[in-house]
């Protein structure tokens, strides 16, 4: 393939602009704060299903609570009752010694009662606590979210107004290059993984450092400038500068 050596020079720009344009690409996909809202986010949800499970084991000591209380209420209730029955002097004997001994049973029972519902109060008060620093924790982690949400947006619209500026600019660059030139660059960039073009002052090249053979070196030297040279041992394209 035949191309002006000006026109195989640009190439260079055309190489360098690609080159910028994977590195914006690369840091958009790896942009910190992606990691961060992420972690955030799964983050926010672990304190959310926290936050259901504090709020149901608030709802299972409120059933305690109610159901001690009501335990310790119908005791007392008893114990009321037939304590009016002791105090109206109207059992025999048999009778009282009975009553007497089921309210001192029921003394007893009520002062367990009492102190499981004092259990079933403080349980409450535990578990009301838990649930409310649950909440905290899911409203703390959802403005974080928000903010890396918000930075994520503004790091990613300068990174994309950079990447449409380069895409420009290489298009720019492209237009002054033939369409053959141009699909044998694409073609070696990609078997080569992206580096297409090497620059030959000499014995030494840039970007990347190749060691040609003695015979390579004659074969390049003895090509015109206006042929396109594709080193057969490396594969670039390779633009000569005297």
């Amino acid at each position: 393939m035949r191309a002006p050596a000006d026109e195989q020079a640009t190439l260079l720009p055309l190489q360098e602009q690609d080159r910028l344009l994977a590195r914006l690409i690369t840091e958009q996909a790896r942009l910190p704060i992606r990691a961060r809202l992420a972690d955030l986010t799964e983050a926010h949800a672990e304190a959310e299903r926290a936050a259901v499970l504090a709020r149901t084991a608030v709802s299972d000591a409120r059933r305690e609570l109610s159901f001690a209380e009501g335990e310790v209420q119908r005791v007392r209730d008893r114990r009321e009752r037939q304590q009016r029955t002791l105090d109206s002097g109207a059992l025999d004997p048999k009778s009282l010694v009975n009553l007497q001994s089921e309210l001192e049973h029921l003394a007893g029972r009520q002062s367990e009662l009492e102190d499981l519902e004092l259990e079933a109060m403080e349980g409450l008060e535990e578990a009301e606590d838990a649930a409310q620093q649950a909440g905290q924790r899911v409203e703390t982690l959802a403005e974080e979210v928000a903010e890396a949400s918000r930075q994520t947006d503004n790091d990613s619209a300068a990174l994309d107004a950079k990447i449409a500026k380069a895409r420009t600019d290489r298009e720019t660059i492209a237009e002054k290059i033939s369409a053959d030139l141009l699909s044998l660059y694409e073609e070696v960039r990609a078997r080569t993984g992206g580096l297409a073009v090497v620059v030959l002052e000499g014995t030494c090249t840039t970007p990347v450092t190749l060691d040609f053979s003695l015979h390579e070196l004659d074969a390049i030297r003895s090509t015109p400038a206006d042929e396109v040279y594709v080193s057969e041992e490396h594969d670039y394209i390779v633009v000569r500068r005297s």
